[in-house]
């Protein structure tokens, strides 16, 4: 039951990978919540996007590993970075693409934020070097006020943690 309540908590931050999800039944699988540094942390599998595969009735989705960790301080925005590449379909959030971070940053993701400032000033050097680096590469992003959502592979509560970190140092 305190899992379920968890999972709605998580839920009422509008991400644009789980803005579809209305009840954590419904598309969350695995879900955990657990202290990451000091952050409260949360795991989980998301299945969105279900759509048919044919006319015998089978249906595929679109399925991601995730995790959001809560940030030390509330940001009055929103900031999505969406990794480019092949094979890559990130859930977009529905903001603006913005001019912001390194040459090497926006190469490697699709910037979106709601507050071009904010987004300049957490996406400095430190934080696009983090993000271009072994650490930070392969996953996509996305900040919405005191959360940081990370999805990809098995190593995404370790982004996430590592971006809530970089992010909680600068201060709103």
């Amino acid at each position: 039951m305190r899992n379920q309540e968890e999972a709605r908590r998580m839920l009422a931050v509008p991400f644009a990978l789980t803005r579809g999800i209305r009840v954590p039944e419904s598309g969350l699988r695995r879900f955990r919540t657990r202290d990451a540094d000091g952050h409260r942390a949360w795991t989980f599998d998301a299945v969105i996007n279900f759509r048919s595969a044919g006319s015998d009735g089978d249906t595929v989705a679109d399925n991601y590993s995730a995790a959001v960790v809560e940030l030390p301080v509330r940001f009055d925005g929103r900031i999505g970075l969406e990794r480019r590449g092949v094979l890559r379909r990130p859930e977009s959030l529905s903001a603006p693409e913005v001019e912001v971070g390194s040459d090497e940053l926006r190469e490697r993701f699709s910037i979106r934020a709601t507050d071009p400032v904010l987004a300049k000033r957490l996406l400095d050097e430190g934080a696009s070097g983090w993000l271009t680096g072994r650490p930070g590469r392969g996953f996509h992003y996305e900040i919405v006020h005191d959360r940081v959502l990370g999805t990809a592979g098995a190593a995404t509560w370790a982004g996430a943690v590592r971006c809530a970190q970089r992010s909680g140092s600068r201060r709103a």
